[in-house]
Parts: structure tokens; sequence; C-alpha cells
């Protein structure tokens, strides 16, 4: 087989949701994460040896069941960005009957960018084509029913899938599984809250290759004829991208939250578009844990515990209980961990600090303590609407006694880091909500159990002035009785870990308004550098700036005619000779002046 072959021991599983094995993932800074799960029945199918479909199964056997079939399962809704890159990946699957026998496993996904949904159409699983890349498991026993199970880290299978031509987030994938001997697991067709469930973690490129750009249709001339438009497409990458193209001068500037402002300065306009922001979009299906599922199967579903408490604070291949909370549509999810063994802390009765215990006694150690647990860079935007959030603790001790709990976060926008001094913790200011715990038995070691829902702490938290995304956030637990979880001391891997979902207070048919004033001057300027910090969502605006028109006005003058007036001349005047006779007087004509003539 061409490309990578990843070999998955035996090793315990990683949680998902609040439930989860011994040996989580801890989701690194600048890491997204999600999950996806299998939504319909027609999603997770077998193909028997024969190549005859089966898309209605209430279990998945993987791989024997009277021979060695395939397994196809798929999943809708990965919201993976084009360009990422995928740092891990695994399949939850909910045990549904207990097997033991040496088991062999590939697995691989089709070579598609968007996986068409399975039919009953022979061989419908093993006619697709199948990344070069296959992960090997060899799993480990299942000894628990409804505990969970997961493969090895499936990244460079959903890496080669995403790197195809077509690929964009939200497509569907595909994964099949051979190989030989037997593990069963429950299908959607049973629960689907319990159906296999897609874990994905990615980071974007700092410098991303395929860098967008700007396209811009001008007038040809500084005597506008028409109305230019100015189209601009962004493409989300991640984290900043730098836009250049020859066009009249324009400047970008991209606030991601909460709005964001473009100007541009272009023939005979300016244009400047306030647009308001909508929350990226999170794909999930929700399952219905609510069903009960009707299947009767031998063997029978008896527990058959065989661990005893013997505290060595190893890490455990327990699974937990089968509850798992999806991310709803609209919904963000994330998750951090303790990242410091000054982040789970313990303070006495008398106010004395333990900085650096190997577990944590919720709450009593002698005497009724107060844990305090920070989690740092918690990915919340300001103005975020808490939907879910919980803590998950991994089991260090076997403890059955009646216990009850009472959770406080600490009133600061970004909590400062635990210190020696005395009363450290108490000392703090708590947030008015506080969520009430009774914890059931924590029978299994190293198998997770959570808390109740927080969202209505973290919201507090999040609602104070100075809260910023990726800011640090402390809580504090009081009262009596006594769990006792890992600490960060002990397993890094299975310190305490804070789950969130959230939503953005935005909504998506909001439609961006241009506001434009007409520019004096329609000269082309140099060509612009355009900045921005792009949104997950793809957006497309267009703007036509306003032509100005002119309008000239003329006042007629009067015209004036000079005609010029004849004079009368005199008449020339003949000298007469005088005579011997005298002769009455000639008469001279007068000279009669011009009349004037009023043109």
């Amino acid at each position: 087989m061409v490309g990578n072959t990843i070999i998955g021991a035996a090793a315990s599983p990683t949680p998902i949701g609040p439930a989860a094995s011994a040996t989580p993932t801890s989701i690194s800074p600048g890491q997204s994460a999600n999950e996806v799960r299998v939504s319909s029945g027609n999603d997770d199918v077998e193909e028997s040896a024969a190549g005859w479909m089966y898309l209605d199964s209430t279990d998945l056997e993987l791989i024997h069941d009277s021979d060695n079939q395939i397994v196809g399962i798929r999943f809708n809704g990965v919201n993976i960005p084009s360009g990422a890159t995928i740092t891990n990946a695994y399949i939850n699957f909910a045990v549904d009957e207990t097997a033991s026998a040496a088991t062999s496993l590939s697995i691989q996904g089709e070579v598609s960018p968007n996986a068409a949904a399975f039919t009953s159409a022979d061989r419908n699983v093993s006619s697709r084509a199948r990344t070069a890349n296959v992960v090997s498991w060899a799993p480990a026993s299942w000894l628990t029913l409804g505990a969970y199970q997961q493969t090895p880290n499936l990244a460079p299978v959903l890496q080669e899938i995403v790197n195809q031509a077509g690929w964009t987030s939200g497509n569907s994938m595909v994964f099949m599984f051979t190989g030989s001997g037997s593990r069963v697991a429950i299908a959607f067709e049973t629960n689907p809250a319990q159906a296999p469930l897609l874990h994905f973690e990615f980071t974007m490129n700092a410098s991303p290759s395929n860098t967008p750009t700007a396209t811009f249709t001008a007038l040809p001339s500084a005597t506008p004829t028409a109305s230019p438009i100015f189209t601009f497409t962004s493409t989300p990458i991640a984290p900043t991208t730098t836009y250049t193209a020859a066009a009249p001068s324009a400047t970008f500037t991209n606030t991601v939250i909460p709005s964001m402002t473009y100007t541009v300065a272009a023939p005979s306009a300016t244009a400047t578009a306030t647009l308001t922001q909508v929350a990226p979009t999170v794909t999930a299906t929700k399952g219905t844990p609510t069903k009960t599922p009707t299947k009767t199967k031998t063997p029978t579903k008896t527990k058959t515990p065989t661990k005893t408490k013997t505290p060595t604070k190893a890490a455990s291949t327990n699974t937990p209980a089968p509850i798992v909370l999806l991310s709803s549509p609209g919904q963000s999810a994330n998750e951090v961990r303790v990242s410091s063994g000054n982040d789970d802390v313990e303070e006495s009765a008398a106010g004395w600090m333990y900085l650096d215990s190997t577990d944590l006694e919720l709450i009593h150690d002698s005497d009724n303590q107060i844990v305090g647990i920070r989690f740092n860079g918690v990915n919340i935007p300001n103005g975020a609407i808490i939907t879910n959030a919980y803590i998950k603790f991994a089991v260090d001790e076997t403890t059955s006694a009646g216990t009850s709990l009472s959770i406080q976060g600490e009133s600061s926008p970004n909590a400062a880091a635990f210190t020696g001094a005395d009363r450290n913790v108490s000392s703090r200011a708590r947030t008015a909500n506080a969520v009430s715990w009774a914890p059931a038995s924590w029978l299994t070691l190293g198998a997770y159990q959570q808390t109740p829902n927080l969202a209505p702490v973290l919201q507090e938290i999040v609602n104070q002035a100075g809260w910023a995304s990726g800011n640090s956030m402390v809580f504090m637990f009081t009262g009596s009785g006594s769990r006792v979880a890992i600490a960060f001391e002990t397993n890094p891997a299975q310190a305490p870990l804070l789950h969130f979902e959230f939503t953005m207070n935005a909504s998506p048919s909001n439609t961006p308004t241009a506001t434009f004033t007409a520019l004096p001057s329609a000269t082309p300027t140099a060509s612009p550098t355009f900045t921005f910090t792009p949104v997950m969502p793809t957006f497309t605006f267009t703007f036509t700036p306003i032509i100005p028109t002119f309008t000239s006005t003329f006042t007629p003058m009067p015209v004036y005619t000079d005609t010029p007036i004849p004079t009368t001349q005199p008449s020339e005047v003949v000298p007469i000779e005088p005579s011997a006779t005298p002769e009455a007087p000639i008469e001279v004509p007068t000279e009669v002046p011009p009349t004037e003539v009023t043109p």
C-alpha cells in the first residue's frame, strides 16, 4: 500500500465529550477541535464478503460476523477549512458486546472531497476509491458495555482527504474498516447518542500559500460615464492575509469582533461599509439519548467488574460511562486542560497552600479543604453566549461516600496564577453564580467524571469588562465528602479539563449596508495594499460608488446694436460774379443740425 501506515498499539482510548478514556488528548494553543457524530442509520453500514449491503444493522461487527466483512462509516458536516493541518483525529465507538479475542484492523478513508451517501447497491463500500494512507489498529479487550473505545490517530487519512481539490469545510467523509477478529460497537439504530463519533483537531497555516486577491474594475478616464463597481471576495485564511492589487487607492481594516469597516478611494467615490460579524457555524447532529434499544443479544450484557481498589496512581485503561454531549448547529466547542502543576491546587482549612499535590481531594483530606483549578487560554470571544460547560476529572481513588460540592468561579476577567501565599484560593472574589454537584460513586480508576453544566459561572466571567478570548479562568470547589481526582503532577494528560460550548450573539441574515460620499476628484492614485484578518464565513459584497453630477447654469446678457445715423452736409456754395445790376440777395441755406435718433 502506498502512503503512510501508522501502527496503533492497544492503547487506552482518548476521552470525547463527557465520556472518555484514560489517555485524553490535550488541545494545544492555536489549535481548533471539533466533533461530529453519525447522524443517520444509513451512515454506519456493513458489507458482507459476498458484497451484500446492510444499511440498518443495530450493531457494527469489526470485523468478523460469519465472515470478514467491511464496515463503512460516513460523517457529515466535517468543519475543517481548506488548507488546514490536521494534528489529531480519531473515531470513538461505544462497546455493544464484550470481547477480548485478538483483533487486527486497517482504517482508510474514501478518496473523495465530499463522500456520497451509502446505498444498497452491492459492494457500495468496497467499490469506493481508498486513501493511500492507512492506519492499523490492534484494539485492547473491550470489557465494559457502553464504554468508549477510540482508534489510533487518523490524522494522515483526514489530511489526504482535506488536501484534495474540491474539499470545503462542511463536506462529508467516509472511513472503511477491514481486517480480522471481532469488536462489536453500538450502531445509530440502537442509540443515536452512542453512534460512532469523529473527533478532529487542526491548525491553520500561518503563512497561507493561496493568498486571496482583490479584483477591481475601475473607470478608464477622469470623466466617468458610468458607475464603477468594486467586488471584494474574502476567503477565510488564518491568521492574517495581505491583499495587494493595482487599483485606485484603497485601505481595508478588518476587526474580527464585533464589526468590520472598509473604506475605498475610487474614481469619484468613497464607499464606507459596516458589516455585522457573523459567528462561524459548527454543524453537528445531536443524538437522541432517550431512545431505548429493543435489541436482544447473545452473549448477555452482564457487567462483571474485576477491578479492586488499589490506588497506585497509575493510568487505567477503563473508559467512562456512555454520556456524550454534542454541539448543536451554530455552536462552537472547545476544550482546555490544566497546563501546569501550579494550576490545580489545594488550600487547607487553616489556609495553607499545596501547589504540588499529586491528587485532588474533593473535598475532605483530614479536613474540608478548598480546591482551586485554573485554566489558561480559554478561547471564548467577548459577547459569546455560553450554552454548555463542564470540568472533567480522571478518577484517582475509588469512593462512594455521600459527597456534596459547590462550584464557583473567580470573579475576574483574567484570573491570576496561584501562589504559595496563605488562603490564595479562598481570598479571591467569587461569582454570584454557584453550581451544586452531588457526584455519583467513583468506582473505576482512570475513568472520567464530569461536573454539571457550569454555563452560568462561565457566562458571569465572560460578561465582565476586560474579558478577552484567551484569558484565564479559576474555579473553586467547596463542600463536604470525598472524591479523589488525578492532578497534573501525576499525569498531565489526565489533569482536569474544561469543555465549553458557545454561540455568538449575531444573526447570519444581517445584510451589510454601505454609505457613499462623492469625491471632488477622479484622478487615480498609486496601487494600494490591503490587509485583512479573515473571518471564517466566506462572503462577497459589492460597492457601487456614486458618480457626481455637475450642472451648469447660464444667465443670458442683453445684446446691443449700434446703427450709424446719417447727417446732412451743407451744399456747396458757388461764388457769383457781381453784376452791374444789383440783384436781389441770394439766400444761403442755413445748416440744419442732425436729428438725434434713438436706437
